[in-house]
């Protein structure tokens, strides 16, 4: 019911059902993995959907993936930004632990216009923030919730959180 009332929102607004998403890592981005988490955040969101995922860039450190489906564009739109994973720092002669922050970009366009090249002209807003420790918890502030089920978020139901 949830992606059909979306579809039926986006069809009332002739809005692009289909979406383009670009995922790379930022620039100071340090753990390479962190945009193939993402990644498979993404396929799973979209299995779980019903959707049609697939990646048109399988090499190399960014992924352009086609995303077909119910209201794709119009659930992803909002997830342009900086995702951003925060991990203590193992300070051994601080007073205090820091944070390393790995951030990885995210560009949604609907697929009535060209693939995103490298998000370069995307904004570098943050769209949501991650963390295990020491208790798990995503803040998401394009949405304006917080929680502390970060395996619930990173299983693809970033959505259905509010």
């Amino acid at each position: 019911m949830f992606l059909l009332e979306e579809e039926l929102a986006a069809l009332d607004a002739a809005e692009p059902r289909d979406a383009w998403l670009l995922i790379r890592p930022a620039a100071d981005c340090a753990d390479p993995t962190w945009p193939e988490r993402l990644v498979s955040m993404y396929r799973d969101w979209a299995h779980l959907r019903g959707m049609t995922i697939t990646d048109e860039s399988p090499s190399g450190d960014a992924h352009l993936l086609d995303v077909s489906g119910f209201a794709a564009f119009r659930l992803l739109r909002r997830e342009t930004g900086l995702h951003v994973w925060e991990a203590p720092r193992d300070d051994r002669g601080g007073a205090r632990p820091g944070t390393v922050r790995n951030a990885a970009l995210v560009v949604c366009t609907p697929q009535t216009e060209r693939p995103p090249d490298n998000g370069t002209a995307a904004p570098r807003v943050i769209t949501r923030r991650y963390r295990d420790q020491p208790s798990p918890l995503v803040r998401d502030v394009a949405r304006g919730w917080r929680t502390g089920r970060l395996a619930t978020v990173l299983a693809g139901n970033f959505d259905l959180i509010a």
